[in-house]
């Protein structure tokens, strides 16, 4: 397995988000910066970070909090596991939405490990089996291309439209315009996001978040968790 640098895949993570909602892209920067300062398990310093509430635009959102958890320590299952339920659940979202932002922590550090997305959600079914909702289960696909790409309010098919758009495209921007609109803006920041993990800076261009109002915190937010991350390498791990 090879690919981009650990490094190259936090900050293209982090700058991928800004590819959709801003909302939900400043949720990760907070998780972020919250994960490097406290260890991200103290419910209070979550909920002081702002993440104490839903999503802007419902539940859909909640995983892309959790990639904070994937990018810090890919390596530790456990850990991350542990981590993204934590910030997940303090969110105010239901049991099933936990655990769908849980499996696209674990998604995201398996592509950020350089195993390809259908590797990477092998792994997922297998790490959820005993515990993840059937329906949960049943989404860990892409979408048949006939299939309508709209309505991400429910986390596990946010998972799976921005799932789908992997499968379609490579690169942050070609990924991202797959859920081109408003009706995808909550999968469209979490594709973004995974591709940036897979893929890197592949084929994006940085003109396009020049004036975006978050940029620089982004860019911030990325740099602590470069300093603050383990590096992830391609031996298996359950």
């Amino acid at each position: 397995m090879s690919g981009p640098s650990p490094n190259d895949r936090i900050e293209a993570c982090v700058l991928g988000a800004l590819a959709g909602d801003e909302a939900l892209a400043a949720d990760l920067i907070a998780a972020i910066e919250c994960l490097v300062e406290t260890g991200g398990l103290d419910e209070d310093a979550l909920r002081a970070a702002g993440l104490g509430v839903q999503p802007p635009g419902g539940p859909g959102g909640i995983g892309v909090r959790t990639l904070a958890y994937a990018l810090l320590t890919p390596l530790d299952r456990p850990r991350l596991r542990r981590g993204a339920y934590r910030c997940a659940a303090v969110g105010a979202v239901d049991e099933g939405s936990a655990i769908a932002a849980v499996a696209t922590a674990v998604i995201a550090s398996d592509l950020g490990r350089g195993f390809d997305l259908e590797q990477a959600l092998i792994r997922c079914h297998q790490t959820l089996l005993e515990e993840a909702p059937t329906a949960l289960l049943t989404r860990l696909r892409p979408l048949e291309d006939e299939a309508p790409l709209s309505g991400d309010a429910d986390p596990t098919m946010a998972l799976q439209l921005a799932i789908t758009a992997l499968n379609r495209a490579s690169g942050i921007d070609a990924v991202a315009a797959v859920l081109a609109g408003d009706a995808t803006a909550t999968s469209r920041t979490l594709a973004g996001a995974l591709a940036g993990i897979r893929d890197g800076f592949e084929g994006w261009d940085a003109s396009a978040i020049v004036a975006h109002p978050l940029r620089d915190r982004a860019r911030a937010a990325a740099a602590l968790l470069v300093s603050a991350a383990t590096p992830a390498t391609a031996a298996a791990q359950s």
